[in-house]
């Protein structure tokens, strides 16, 4: 409980990604204009994560999510 792994909010994601049948990082969104806003948060935040976990800042997601960012 206090390690920050949630296993469960984890595979959430993968079915939340997958539910369109393709497992590529993104969600069924919508509306297509939501995409691209989509794409540039989602760039923007996992390029954070990235450069936290690379000066060893803590962060809310473990290095894991560092390691693909779909």
């Amino acid at each position: 409980m206090q390690d920050g792994n949630n296993v469960v909010l984890h595979e959430f994601a993968h079915q939340l990604d997958q539910e369109d049948g393709k497992a590529e990082g993104v969600p069924i969104l919508n509306s297509k204009s939501n995409y691209q806003l989509w794409s540039q948060v989602m760039t923007i935040e996992s390029q954070q994560l990235c450069d936290n976990i690379h000066r060893g800042k803590p962060t809310i997601m473990n290095s894991y999510g560092a390691t693909n960012p779909a």
